[in-house]
């Protein structure tokens, strides 16, 4: 925690963030602001608080500050923010010129546009991001060998208590949106 700061919490308010904490339908976003409150009111520094959330200094200090600022509701309200296109610089015209006139002299090499909706994406996007989190980001490897050693360890530990994907988009709901995206595509053409 930073110096001069005090996370201090009411009886309702620890009761409220443990509750979320012990929810199995709690999201997870919701559930790592919660212990980082509930570890800053109860004294713990803000080195260890990274070791047991796996956030940085300034994401633990954001959230104390919410807290300290708008309390339970604060941590579990989604600020929005302003929508709106980024300007077309001139930068950004170079850099899609210079892509593009690159992509032409390489013939071999092709872009695959994914939407950023894709279920099956993020999950596999999930796995990795779990296996650099547990395995590799702090692990020394000698070579090549080892690496592949420490992958294909975690994947088998992964293995032994799988948790299959469940689906749980709406079919239709999904075919209305791609029937709406081909309908913008084809007004730009």
């Amino acid at each position: 925690m930073r110096r001069g700061v005090e996370v201090r919490l009411g009886p309702d308010d620890r009761e409220r963030l443990e509750a979320v904490i012990g929810s199995g339908n709690s999201p997870q976003k919701h559930v790592w602001r919660a212990r980082i409150v509930l570890l800053s009111a109860d004294g713990v520094g803000t080195m260890a608080i990274q070791r047991q959330t796996g956030k940085g200094k300034p994401t633990i200090w954001r959230w104390q500050a919410r807290f300290m600022a708008e309390g339970v509701d604060g941590l579990l309200h989604e600020a929005t923010r302003p929508a709106g296109k980024p300007p077309l610089t001139a930068a950004v015209i170079e850099r899609k010129a210079g892509v593009r006139a690159w992509l032409e002299r390489h013939k071999r090499f092709h872009f695959h546009f994914t939407p950023t909706s894709a279920s099956w994406l993020n999950a596999v996007e999930g796995l990795f991001a779990k296996l650099t989190r547990q395995r590799l980001k702090y692990g020394v490897f000698k070579g090549i060998v080892d690496l592949q050693a420490a992958i294909n360890r975690f994947l088998a530990e992964t293995n032994q208590n799988p948790k299959p994907f469940t689906w749980t988009a709406d079919p239709d709901a999904i075919i209305e949106k791609v029937r709406r995206g081909k309908l913008a595509l084809e007004s730009i053409h």
